[in-house]
């Protein structure tokens, strides 16, 4: 009875063991992906799902008073973002057309040393700046700035998967993605789902 409890406990302590590894290989390796630097928007290898996670974080899909404090903190909690980052940035609904319409011809490239796959919007947008300080204490400014975002392949589509806030990068004239690279793109996608 005593070896059958203690082969038992060996084998929970191993599949513990075993879970635990594969847990911190899939963390380690989603920690590779989110900070790989990129040469340009939407590459072929680029598979990620992180523009539900952009939308999630960064369109307010609510209405509510954008002006009342509490209402924010309210909103941020109901959507578990209150401890996400201690400065977040907001756009409307409304615009949200126009975030995705970033990574695709009608964005522009961004000049940057980290990573080149940022892109521009051409117009300003409304941009909500939330400053949180505690739970309870928190700021909230109203900004009409251009937007910059990361642009990524998600599900054959050029996608913002993350807003960078430092707008004092150099926007260029050119095009974030052309028409003729978005169709290689799409092609190259098609033949590696052949594979």
């Amino acid at each position: 009875m005593n070896s059958a409890a203690e082969k038992v406990k060996m084998n929970i302590i191993l599949l513990t063991g075993l879970i635990f590894t594969v847990v911190q290989a899939e963390s380690t390796s989603n920690l590779t992906l989110e900070r790989r630097r990129y040469k340009e928007p939407c590459q072929k290898n680029i598979t990620l799902k992180n523009d539900q996670n952009f939308m999630k974080n960064h369109i307010i899909h609510k209405n509510f008073d954008l002006r009342d404090t509490k209402a924010w903190t309210r909103y941020l909690e109901d959507n578990k973002l209150l401890n996400r980052a201690r400065i977040q940035s907001f756009l409307l609904a409304s615009s949200r057309n126009d975030v995705e319409q970033i990574c695709s011809p009608s964005g522009l490239r961004v000049k940057s040393n980290k990573d080149g796959n940022l892109c521009s919007s051409k117009e300003t947008m409304p941009v909500y700046e939330v400053k949180i300080f505690s739970k309870r204490k928190l700021t909230v400014k109203r900004h009409v700035r251009h937007v910059i975002v990361a642009c990524s392949m998600v599900r054959k589509r050029c996608l913002p998967v993350h807003y960078e806030g430092n707008e004092k990068l150099e926007r260029t004239k050119s095009k974030c993605i052309t028409r003729d690279s978005q169709r290689k793109i799409r092609a190259d996608l098609n033949q590696l789902k052949e594979i």
